[in-house]
């Protein structure tokens, strides 16, 4: 991935991108103490110091400025913006928050802009881009310092939309504090980071904190069959808002490997080649009508649709040698599995799927995962997926207590090259085979190690 970015920020958070005369901010994180960091901040050409205002007492070194303030992550956020002229009013800006469908509505908004003839920049879980410029993405949502920079650059290439997708992590920790958006969409909420955030009530509230972000004639489309987005349309004083519902706005009438052909009210039928299930169905109708409400001519929309080519790691498809077919997605949570293995199901009952859960995350969704896979799959392949500080036998134990006791064919191979291969040998040209879990990921992590692991080049073997 090319990385013509710049390294070095006029303010950061992080060392690596001190320069001389930056300003760099000692943020708390929940590991480390930005603190600790402020002597090579120094040695790297930090002039200034920001601090939380609980740290006043700081042994202060000459010639360098201090600044105490109550929330240095919005000072992160504001100082980065005002050091590079406000970049992000000078853009249009579409943000995407929920569980799940974030990347694939982004992917295919961004391609529609493109297909209308605008200049684009993407942010998200997969990879950030301007134009053809690929930068890696560490987070789906970025350090605001990176984000400014981000926007700075989209300037200087006269960028007309930039499209991102906006994590709950990123609203409660002010990463896009000072950002305005001039579209949002609110896909769905489902659970997930939950050892984060204790209850969904609580991750539902820092979802909604995107709506403090829009702007004043700013459009918000929300997925009403959605019991939370529900609450949005009932409980919040929105202006702009469109919300829709299957069957009211729209019907699925083709679903199947050939692609989805949806019938919309008040226009023609929307038909795509490369991606199908329900889900995406949500995905593309929330695409569409932000895109015409964003006032995009609606026969240039659909026909971007139409050529889209779906996203790496969602769905992504690979006929083995003999004739099975076979899905990488990254689907990592129970809704997203069940999502995902219900649409297979349906289009060929001889599932095959390959999965395991992370360590050192939520582990009370491990049972329910595998109580998931045992609804729909004929033969389970339990197998490691980034067991990062954790005991990797002790995951898959905690995933099998929720597998179905009269489930036949469940094998546990740690070794997730070896899973893969099993699941290829178990299948023939009447078998689909599901590998979740880590989509487009191409590492493995294991005990502080980043390994070089990717899920499709493994199946493509076969």
């Amino acid at each position: 991935m090319k990385n013509l970015f710049p390294q070095k920020y006029p303010v950061t958070c992080h060392t690596d991108n001190v320069t001389q005369g930056s300003t760099f901010i000692a943020i708390k994180g929940f590991g480390q103490k930005g603190t600790s960091y402020i002597e090579q901040a120094i040695k790297n050409g930090a002039t200034k110091i920001v601090l939380d205002k609980t740290n006043e007492k700081i042994i202060k070194h000459k010639n360098i400025t201090y600044l105490f303030v109550d929330n240095p992550r919005k000072a992160l956020a504001e100082l980065s913006s005002k050091a590079l002229n406000n970049p992000a009013p000078k853009l249009k800006i579409i943000g995407i928050t929920g569980t799940k469908g974030k990347t694939t509505t982004t992917y295919l908004i961004d391609h529609i802009l493109k297909n209308c003839g605008y200049k684009t920049a993407l942010l998200g879980t997969i990879k950030n881009k301007i134009l053809d410029q690929e930068i890696q993405s560490k987070l789906t949502t970025p350090q605001s310092d990176f984000l400014h920079m981000f926007f700075n650059e989209c300037v200087k290439q006269d960028i007309n939309y930039v499209v991102m997708e906006v994590s709950a992590h990123a609203l409660s920790l002010d990463r896009i504090h000072t950002i305005q958006f001039d579209a949002i969409g609110f896909t769905n909420l489902a659970p997930e980071h939950l050892d984060f955030y204790e209850n969904m009530q609580n991750y539902f509230n820092a979802k909604c904190k995107i709506f403090d972000h829009i702007k004043k004639q700013g459009i918000i489309v929300i997925n009403s069959d959605d019991e939370w987005c529900k609450k949005i349309a009932s409980n919040l004083d929105l202006n702009n808002l469109t919300a829709f519902s299957q069957n009211k706005d729209f019907k699925i009438i083709q679903n199947n490997f050939k692609g989805l052909i949806l019938n919309v009210l008040n226009s023609e039928n929307i038909v795509t080649h490369n991606i199908f299930g329900e889900f995406n169905a949500y995905n593309i109708i929330m695409s569409f009508l932000i895109c015409k409400k964003l006032k995009l001519p609606e026969t240039k929309i659909l026909n971007a649709i139409k050529t889209f080519n779906g996203v790496p790691g969602r769905m992504q498809k690979h006929i083995l040698k003999n004739k099975a077919l076979a899905f990488v997605d990254y689907a990592h949570n129970p809704s997203s599995f069940d999502a995902a293995l219900k649409t297979l199901k349906n289009l060929n009952s001889n599932l095959i799927v390959v999965f395991g859960c992370g360590g050192n995350k939520d582990k009370t969704k491990r049972p329910i995962m595998g109580k998931i896979v045992s609804k729909y799959a004929k033969k389970i392949i339990i197998t490691d997926d980034n067991p990062r500080y954790e005991n990797k036998n002790q995951i898959i134990k905690d995933i099998l207590k929720g597998i179905d006791s009269s489930q036949e064919s469940v094998f546990c191979i740690s070794d997730r090259s070896e899973a893969i291969k099993k699941a290829a040998e178990l299948s023939n040209k009447n078998s689909i085979v599901a590998i979740l879990g880590k989509g487009h990921e191409n590492y493995y992590s294991v005990k502080g190690k980043t390994l070089y692991f990717d899920d499709f080049e493994e199946i493509k073997k076969y």
